[in-house]
């Protein structure tokens, strides 16, 4: 099963490294500007960082959220629909081991590899996420509308 899907894993795995290097690059420069921020000595690059990152996670995590669609049309369709094709389908119907170990098997493998690239690049994602997320929560001004009971008019019960 590797020796047929060996490239689509292949490349699974490295865009999946990829992405989490870049994340991780920018969580360490993203935490030291929050570092300087909080310290009171950010410069007006590390200012802009800040507010790059702000406006990136959004689109990182809509990014990342097609990922498992991503895998399953590049590498879960072609798993199956190669067997299909050459008829290798209706053959293991007829062996001793059952349907259920033989897609167990193909699916094990991509399953694996989906699981790691989902994992590390949401982890990195929210090692870029979690310090503006916490400066937000440490800084978040929590004096906004609230509902008051508006005073009855006379004689009125509410």
């Amino acid at each position: 099963m590797w020796r047929q899907h060996r490239v689509a894993f292949l490349l699974l795995s490295v865009g999946a490294a990829a992405m989490t290097a870049y994340l991780l690059w920018r969580a360490g420069s993203v935490h030291d500007a929050m570092r300087a921020l909080q310290a009171g000595t950010a410069t007006p690059r590390q200012n802009a960082l800040i507010d790059e990152a702000y406006r990136d996670l959004g689109g990182l995590g809509s990014t990342l959220s097609f990922l498992p669609l991503l895998i399953g049309v590049f590498i879960g369709a072609p798993l199956f629909a190669g067997d299909l094709e050459s008829g290798t389908a209706k053959l293991v119907g007829v062996q001793s081991h059952s349907r259920a170990s033989w897609v167990i098997s193909k699916l094990g493998m991509a399953a694996l590899l989906t699981a790691a690239a989902a994992v590390s690049t949401g982890l990195a994602l929210r090692g870029m996420w979690s310090p503006p997320a916490d400066h937000w929560a440490a800084n978040a001004d929590s004096r906004g509308p609230v509902a008051l009971r508006a005073p009855c008019p006379q004689g009125r019960r509410a």
